[in-house]
């Protein structure tokens, strides 16, 4: 799968200079498929840091990029706004942070049904290689940023509740099915 999406980004790159021409604008749209790599979260609490405490897989999902810039000449500038998305299949759960949450007796694996969704910023700075009425090349630098929102709705399949919980949280205190109150946690990546 790796080498699919290289092999497309290889031809989406070279193919992407052949719209641009010498002192004017130029605009496009991307387009595909994407299956991002596992997401480890650090689990923290007051007494305990555990690296790769949860493990999130994703299942297949989508990415949508607009790129518009300008040519002048060798030198072209350009912009790039991008949208990723894809679903949660399912998560791991380190047993050291199951005992941090006092909640040792739910499964590692769970199910998920949130999502994690991306937007993208970049500007480039690219110098065209090769003639301009060609297959040519680019080679450049430049600068972006990210803003990554992740919503784990983790469901544990054999927990006491009927409803979903969110790991990290209590169901209300009114409910039978409700043990005892979970410490607050916070995760990073």
């Amino acid at each position: 799968m790796r080498k699919l999406v290289l092999g497309a980004a290889l031809i989406a790159g070279v193919a992407a200079p052949a719209a641009a021409r010498d002192g004017l604008p130029y605009v496009g749209v991307d387009a595909g498929i994407m299956k991002p790599r596992t997401f480890d979260l650090r689990y923290t609490s007051a007494n305990l840091s555990v690296g790769d405490g949860v493990r999130l897989r994703h299942k297949v999902g989508y990415d949508v990029d607009g790129v518009f810039g300008y040519d002048f000449g060798m030198l072209r500038i350009e912009g790039e706004l991008g949208y990723k998305r894809a679903s949660l299949k399912d998560a791991f759960l380190d047993p050291a942070a199951l005992w941090g949450v006092s909640t040792p007796n739910l499964p590692t694996r769970v199910n998920a049904t949130g999502r994690g969704s991306f937007w993208s910023g970049m500007i480039n700075a690219l110098v065209d290689l090769g003639p301009s009425d060609g297959v040519n090349g680019s080679i450049g630098a430049g600068v972006g940023a990210i803003r990554a929102r992740y919503r784990a709705g983790l469901v544990p399949s054999s927990a006491p509740s009927t409803s979903p919980v969110p790991i990290g949280r209590s169901p209300s205190r009114g409910s039978p099915n409700c043990v005892r109150r979970c410490p607050p946690i916070s995760m990073s990546g």
